[in-house]
């Protein structure tokens, strides 16, 4: 797997990326734990350059079974990347998962807008409480 992945990711991600996996994979192994994913839409964003695949993440394991019937654990997940061509291969130039959605500029702009707000609120408080 590791030869496989070499010529797809840009070396400056490539130890760590590598390095992650395969110690997720042990995790899996030594936690006896199965865990796949179902993509539901992918999105690419011209302005960032980045694809975000958003789907499911099942995980199940041996407690996951009650009489008999699975019954995993689902989580909303967003893989992101961004992703150059390099001899008409695809090269991935970062890897990014994280749970919940795909967290593109619209998206991050609302989040530090929300932020932004949040802060001058706990301000505001801060000064009636010291007058």
């Amino acid at each position: 797997v590791v030869e496989r992945l070499k010529p797809l990711l840009d070396p400056s991600i490539y130890n760590d990326t590598v390095r992650g996996a395969l110690e997720q994979a042990q995790s899996l192994k030594e936690d006896r734990i199965s865990q796949s994913f179902m993509p539901r839409t992918v999105e690419y964003e011209a302005s960032t350059n980045k694809v975000f695949v958003k789907g499911n993440s099942y995980t199940t394991g041996a407690s996951n079974y009650v009489n008999g019937e699975e019954k995993g654990i689902r989580k909303e997940m967003t893989f992101e990347f961004v992703i150059d061509v390099n001899h008409y291969l695809p090269l991935f130039k970062q890897i990014s998962v994280y749970s919940g959605t795909a967290r593109t500029g619209k998206v991050l702009r609302r989040m530090e807008q929300a932020q932004k707000r949040q802060q001058e609120r706990e301000a505001k408080q801060r000064e009636k409480e010291n007058q």
